[in-house]
């Protein structure tokens, strides 16, 4: 679930997140479910309100997960932008992953969901 990409604000990301998985669950016991933070920005490095905004994207994601935890909701699972971690030719644009990202955003998904589902 990727709650994040035209989200920004935490508190709206933390609250879809944990309805969203609430609602998965009251029709799906045993689905997997994976949370996964903002992959980032190609120009995080060099523009600080897109740092900011990834920043706080992810801490809404992370406070979503935690409550979650918290609540006892059983078979989900975390991926935070450092797991993806897209190399600086990920990217089409400042946000979108090329082919390269998608791939690379693929195989953290794939290893995750076959550790979900042991």
């Amino acid at each position: 679930m990727d709650c994040v990409s035209n989200l920004t604000k935490d508190t709206l990301i933390r609250e879809h997140t944990v309805q969203a998985v609430r609602q998965i669950r009251n029709c799906h016991k045993n689905t997997p479910v994976l949370i996964m933070e903002h992959a980032g920005y190609s120009n995080s490095k060099t523009n600080l309100s897109r740092q900011l905004e990834c920043r706080s994207a992810n801490m809404g994601t992370q406070q979503a997960y935690n409550d979650l935890l918290v609540e006892g909701v059983k078979n989900i699972d975390y991926i935070s932008k450092e797991d993806f971690d897209f190399p600086d030719d990920a990217w089409v644009d400042y946000v979108h992953p090329s082919d390269i990202g998608m791939r690379q955003k693929a195989l953290v998904i794939k290893s995750k969901l076959l550790h979900l589902c042991e």
